[in-house]
This record gives C-alpha cells, structure tokens and sequence, in this order.
C-alpha cells in the first residue's frame, strides 16, 4: 500500500501505460520500478531569495511534500525518465524536478513580500510559494 510499479519490458524496452497498483502482481520477463506514492519530502536548502523591496534573503531552506498522482505517473515517467533516490531511500518520481521548479517558485512568490513579513506572513507565504509551484508544475507537465 502507497506504492505503484512501472512495468518495463525487458526484451523491447517498452513501458506498460498503466501503473502496477496494489495488490498481487506477476511479473514475468518485465521489470517493475517501485516508488513511494505516499506523502514523500524534499528538502531544498539555500535559496537566495529577493524580497517586495529587492532585499536579498541570505539563506533559505525549505522542506516540501508532495504526493504523485498515480494515474499520471508512467505519463510523468514517459516524459522526464526521471526516477529519484531520496536521501532517506526513497525511489520516488519528480524529486529533482520539483527542486529545480520551487527555486523559482520561491523567488517569484517571496518578491510579493518585505523580508520582516516572512515570519509573521509565514502561512500566506507558503501558500504563495505551493500556488506558485503547483502552476509551474501544471504548466510544464498538464
């Protein structure tokens, strides 16, 4: 439970279009890619952020979560062939490119604020950076 499986073909490569969800599963002259589809966490550590006065932030670190959506994870794969082991061992989908897309989330979202707010704004903050993500994320992978 909280884990689906890609099945490759080992003969010609090919991807089967639908994930391997939960349950008995045969596998027989294929590969199957485990990954987590629980909650899984990243953490991203110093963005450099620019606030609403154009205050350069010294050192932000940020943990995200974030869930993969199962009916579109072998599309997602399809498209970036991209697998990621986490620190904590986690075999995981979209760890690097979420990474790479929250720099900029970050720093489109903190320009919406002055430096002094972030901590007494922090939840409007957070909500700015996850809208700002997410629609990123929309954008490039729909």
């Amino acid at each position: 439970d909280g884990e689906i499986g890609i099945r490759l073909n080992k003969f010609t490569g090919a991807i089967d279009r639908e994930y391997v969800g939960r349950g008995p599963e045969l596998v027989i002259l294929d590969s199957l890619i485990i990954l987590d589809a629980t909650e899984i966490r990243i953490d991203v550590n110093d963005i450099r952020p620019k606030d609403k006065d154009n205050v350069l932030l010294q050192d932000m670190d940020l943990t995200v979560t974030y869930r993969v959506n199962k009916d579109k994870a072998v599309e997602f794969y399809l498209q970036t062939k991209e697998i990621d082991r986490l620190p904590d061992g986690t075999v995981a989908l979209g760890g690097k490119v979420i990474s790479k897309e929250l720099n900029g989330a970050v720093q489109e979202s903190f320009k919406q604020f002055k430096s002094y707010e972030a901590q007494s704004r922090r939840k409007d903050l957070e909500q700015a950076i996850a809208t700002t993500l997410q629609a990123k994320l929309n954008e490039r992978f729909p």
